[in-house]
Formats: structure tokens, sequence, C-alpha cells
């Protein structure tokens, strides 16, 4: 009798302690599950802010490589409007100073002289920097007449008023004037007046090829 009780009272003491371990594992298991969730929540809530300040950073980056690049093209722009309307006006200039010389002066003397023609001494720049808009013919025709005028320059300079005659100026006028009018050259001479130049008028009686480059390059100039 006494070792029936004996035997039950051990076998529900082994079912208690049983009972204890199995609620101790399941609330270590519980505990654990817990953390895991906790910690994968965290690592997913971290990686999405890590992505969102990412993206964010990306975005600001990409803004000022576009407010760069809008910089970058306006600046070009506005250096090559600067290099059209300088050559613009280089060449109108030297189309004014021909008429005058063949039209205003018959004799050079003080008072009645052909003046320095004043251009760009960086016209080289200002044709470089027009090559990404105009075909490589209108470069070397711009290139070739900056060489024309430079050699009128040089006639200018070393024209003595008392001794000199007139010959070398009117000559190197004459190249000009030929190779932006034609043959048309000397009878527009006779149709013009210098003191109501109209370059609209003058520049629609040039070559074919220097009217174009006139009028691409005005086109340029004003926008």
């Amino acid at each position: 009798m006494h070792e029936v009780a004996y035997f039950y009272q051990s076998k529900r003491g082994k079912e208690g302690i049983n009972m204890s371990l199995d609620t101790t594992t399941l609330a270590a298991i519980y505990g654990g599950a817990i953390g895991l969730v906790g910690s994968a929540i965290g690592g997913i809530a971290s990686y999405l802010g890590s992505k969102k300040a990412a993206k964010v950073n990306i975005d600001a980056q990409q803004r000022v490589l576009n407010e760069e690049k809008i910089k970058e093209k306006e600046e070009q722009e506005q250096i090559l409007r600067t290099s059209a309307r300088i050559i613009y006006i280089d060449i109108f200039t030297v189309l004014k100073e021909i008429i005058r010389i063949q039209t205003k002066i018959q004799k050079p003397n003080i008072g009645s002289a052909p003046e320095g023609i004043s251009i760009s001494r960086n016209y080289s720049e200002h044709i470089a920097n027009l090559s990404g808009d105009f075909q490589l013919e209108q470069l070397v025709l711009i290139n070739k007449l900056y060489g024309l005028v430079w050699r009128l320059q040089q006639d200018i300079l070393r024209l003595n008023y008392i001794t000199d005659d007139y010959n070398a100026i009117r000559f190197s006028v004459n190249i000009i004037g030929v190779e932006l009018f034609g043959a048309n050259f000397f009878s527009i001479l006779d149709e013009i007046e210098y003191d109501n130049l109209d370059d609209r008028k003058i520049i629609s009686r040039m070559e074919p090829q220097y009217y174009g480059l006139l009028d691409s390059l005005k086109g340029i100039a004003l926008l």
C-alpha cells in the first residue's frame, strides 16, 4: 500500500516537473520568437529607412546635376550668341569701311583717310565657338574673310599719307568687295549711299554663300 502511494506521488511529482519544464520551454520559445520578430521588424524598418534616405540623396544629386546641365547649356548658348554677334558686327564694320573707302575717299589725306578697321583680335576663338552650329564651309568663309581684312589693315597701317598712292588699299578693298558681292560689287557701289546704309538691303545683294552666312549669324545673335 505504501509502495503504491509512493509510486503515485513520484509520478505526480515528475508530471509537475515536466509541466513546469514545458511551460518554461514554451515561454523561452515564445520570448525568442518575439525577439526574432522584433529584430526582423527592426531590420525591415532600418532597411526601408536607409532605402528612403538613399533615394532622397540620389534625387538631390540628380537635381544638382540637372541644374548644372541647364546652367552649362545656358552658358554655352550665351557664348554662341556673343561670338555670332561679334562676327556679325565685324563683317558689317568691314562692309561700311570698304564702301566708305571706295565712295567717299578719292585721295588719302588728313581728314579723309582710311580708318583702321577695328575687329576682334580673338576672332579664331569666336569661329571655334560657332563650330557646333555652323557648317565647315561657313567657318572657312569667316576665316577667309578675316584673313582678307587683316591684309587690308596692314595696308592701312603702312600707308604714308604724303608719298604713297592709294592703289594697295584700293586693291585690298576690291578683293574683299568681290569676295562678298562677286562681280556686282562695282555696280552696287553706284547704287548705295554710305550715309544711309541698310544692312538688310546690302546683305541681300551678297553672294549666296555670304548671304546665308550673315543671315545665320544675325539669327543667332538676336536669340
